[in-house]
């Protein structure tokens, strides 16, 4: 809610209180992130995300691949798209979220060039 209102510090306090284990958790304050236009803050929650051992879903994967693209940030996009695969979540070899497409697609707008290798 402190997100959808642009409060991300106080939005960051509320998630302090939570279990650190629940991605639904991270993956809320990753899209709160994104949608207050702090793309870089959302791939660095990701980071601290993973380092606690947290498995990503694919909606997290989804708002970390956006973040990347907004950010221009290839390398971790290429992490992030090498995740995707090794959960098994790639939309050209299953059966996916649509989202996850859209994503790739939007990545691939932004840096056609660099992002062919990603498919």
């Amino acid at each position: 809610m402190y997100a959808c209102c642009g409060d991300m510090e106080s939005g960051l306090k509320v998630f302090d209180e939570f279990p650190k284990w629940n991605v639904v958790g991270w993956t809320s304050l990753i899209a709160g992130y994104i949608n207050n236009d702090c793309a870089s803050e959302a791939i660095r929650v990701f980071k601290d995300m993973e380092s606690l051992n947290v498995e990503p879903n694919e909606i997290t994967l989804v708002h970390v691949l956006v973040a990347c693209a907004r950010s221009r940030d290839l390398g971790t996009g290429k992490l992030v798209h090498s995740r995707v695969r090794q959960l098994c979540y790639d939309p050209f070899v299953s059966s996916c979220s649509p989202n996850l497409v859209l994503a790739t697609y939007e990545c691939k707008m932004r840096k056609l060039k660099h992002c062919q290798g990603l498919v």
